[in-house]
């Protein structure tokens, strides 16, 4: 939290102004961005990520829905150290459908080590993440945030999917 204070040279001159302000830690921006590019988009993709929604597995009244994350590993910075080239992606997944909309999900950090040897066959691979949401069967968009933790790079993509089949009325 900053506090903010204003001085004003003209004598009588009054000044209405915030008394502090709370920088957001970058996890909550990025948090706070995925959400509302799924609500509104447009998408940003620098690191040229797609998103995939696989074939669901029905658990009682909900359905285990798998969202792979892919990105290019040539758009990953992977810093060279000691035998290997290592990266860190975190990624933020939102789905919104039929009235309610999921929490943000944050991933544990994910760590990616590439033996030297290998760095450059890997470059032209892609990296897949995936990551399962419990939902319900209707329309869905679903908000994927790609941090590249080390390039500070962060790509925001948004995807619209029904899962089974279409509520009735639609």
């Amino acid at each position: 939290e900053h506090k903010i204070e204003v001085r004003v040279k003209a004598k009588g001159a009054q000044v209405r102004h915030r008394q502090w302000y709370r920088d957001k830690p970058v996890s909550e921006a990025i948090a706070e961005r995925t959400l509302a590019v799924m609500r509104f988009g447009p998408e940003d993709n620098p690191l040229d990520a797609r998103v995939e929604i696989g074939t669901g597995q029905e658990q009682g009244d909900t359905v285990l829905v798998p969202v792979r994350v892919k990105v290019p590993m040539a758009k990953l910075y992977l810093q060279p150290g000691e035998g290997k080239r290592s990266g860190r992606l975190r990624l933020y997944v939102v789905a919104s459908g039929g009235g309610t909309t999921t929490p943000v999900r944050q991933t544990k950090l994910v760590t990616l080590n590439v033996p030297e040897s290998d760095a450059a066959a890997v470059a032209t691979k892609e990296y897949t993440y995936e990551i399962g949401i419990s939902l319900k069967k209707g329309t869905y968009a679903l908000g994927v945030g790609v941090r590249d933790e080390l390039a500070a790079a962060t790509s925001y993509l948004r995807k619209e999917f029904v899962l089974g089949e279409e509520p009735a009325g639609r």
